[in-house]
């Protein structure tokens, strides 16, 4: 009977410990499904491969293995990614069979273009940079699948996210979201768990000893004393953990082995909310600039529309000039401080305007704000133009350009609309003012119309 005790006390707590282990762990890994569902969706394996991503992926220092396996309904398309703390890599793991012969088919194709104008045969170049850069990730994925993709068919037979003893691992597998086919699947280190496990086998083991050594009623009171406090913590356990308030965890003042797993249970609620909302602070900004990034943009326009009564809300669409040609002869460690230069006068420009600047990737920025009419909207565009032109970043061996400058495409919302217009089709109406701005010659506003272009 003393046995039975001492193992239904173990059996129960380590079945609520892994069960908050699993939910804890599903709960961090929300702000990742995000992210990768948002990319699964576009067909977008840059944004999957970024060094920022995988700088995310290592903040999970328990994090072994990660797999997407995807459909984008944008591109028809599976998509699948692989990530290996051993390797220290993200790669793409669902090339088509015929990926290689076609990239040299295409390869062979440009090779042989012979086309009369520098500007042609610039293009072609940079064409066939593309494709070699593409080839050489396709070796490097080929290697890195055949050396450090594990095999998740042994966890996948179970069906749900488990904790293995024997196996040494944690497995979690969650769908992604947005009514996106696939699902997103880690493996975690568990030698925190084990480490408790072995201190409950010891604390069990002493307690059946004490308690074959003791008398009856004294042991029957040890086991209420026990498992009463720990009920109650199993059931405090399973609230979420955005809602749990640290002062109130039970049993946090005991001076023994329950008052120690109070406490490393309301230290691991703090570490879990914090690290949630830091996850979630690097899901809204893009980690070079600070700026917001493309999945702040509707949030962004939805409040400047509730702030900006009977105005209309324009969308500043920039990219910056030559920017490919600047970061091949000046380096990237350049690049990224002239990009952010160019980003933070773009938020001081947003910031007069009582608007919001965004980093849509590379050099492509948004800035939205509000303004009283489309006279107001270019003198706005020039004015932003202008700051950054004065900033004076030298553009080397482009002998046209003395220095870095930047193209504007603006969009107007309808006043009327500016609640329910789609910031989608607003972004899109000053992408294609932009590319005027860039037939014009670069360096230049323009202004996005249904019947004309209008330019300053």
């Amino acid at each position: 009977m003393i046995g039975g005790l001492g193992y239904y006390n173990f059996h129960n707590s380590m079945d609520t410990i892994i069960k908050t282990t699993i939910v804890s762990r599903e709960q961090s890994a929300s702000a990742l499904v995000h992210h990768v569902s948002d990319a699964v969706h576009g067909g977008n394996y840059a944004n999957l491969m970024l060094p920022s991503f995988k700088d995310e992926l290592e903040m999970h220092t328990d994090l072994r293995y990660l797999y997407v396996n995807g459909y984008s309904s944008v591109t028809n398309s599976p998509v699948s990614v692989t990530y290996n703390r051993d390797a220290k890599e993200i790669w793409r793991s669902d090339y088509p069979p015929t990926f290689e012969h076609d990239l040299d088919q295409r390869i062979a194709r440009l090779t042989s273009v012979k086309k009369t104008g520098s500007q042609a045969n610039v293009k072609v170049k940079y064409l066939l940079a593309r494709l070699n850069d593409a080839r050489e990730q396709y070796y490097m994925s080929k290697e890195l699948e055949e050396d450090f993709t594990l095999d998740l068919y042994p966890c996948r037979v179970i069906g749900k996210s488990h904790l293995s003893f024997e196996k040494d691992i944690l497995y979690i597998t969650l769908p992604l979201t947005g009514d996106i086919q696939g699902n997103i699947e880690l493996l975690y280190d568990i030698e925190l768990v084990r480490e408790i496990r072995d201190e409950f086998v010891v604390d069990s083991i002493r307690e059946i000893v004490l308690g074959m050594a003791i008398s009856y009623p004294l042991l029957l009171l040890l086991s209420y004393h026990i498992s009463s406090p720990i009920n109650n913590l199993s059931t405090f356990m399973r609230q979420n953990f955005e809602t749990i308030s640290l002062f109130q965890v039970p049993n946090t003042k005991r001076k023994d082995e329950i008052g120690d797993l109070a406490r490393a249970f309301s230290h691991l609620v703090d570490k879990v909310v914090r690290k949630n909302r830091e996850l979630d602070d690097m899901v809204k900004h893009d980690p070079l600039t600070g700026l917001y990034n493309r999945r702040s943009l509707e949030a962004s326009f939805r409040s400047l529309c509730y702030q900006s009564n009977k105005m209309f809300i324009a969308c500043f669409f920039i990219d910056i000039d030559h920017f490919k040609e600047f970061n091949d002869h000046r380096g990237h460690l350049q690049g990224d401080k002239a990009l952010q230069k160019v980003a933070k006068t773009l938020e001081s420009f947003a910031v007069q305007t009582h608007g919001y600047a965004l980093r849509l990737g590379g050099e492509e920025f948004v800035v939205l704000a509000p303004v009283h009419d489309a006279r107001e909207a270019l003198a706005r565009g020039n004015q932003l133009r202008g700051r950054v032109k004065q900033l004076e970043i030298i553009h080397h061996d482009e002998p046209t350009i003395k220095y870095l400058t930047i193209s504007i495409g603006i969009s107007l919302s309808e006043r009327a609309q500016a609640d329910i217009i789609d910031p989608n089709r607003l972004l899109d109406e000053s992408d294609e003012a932009l590319y005027a701005a860039k037939d014009l010659g670069r360096d230049q506003v323009v202004l996005y119309s249904n019947e004309s272009r209008d330019s300053a």
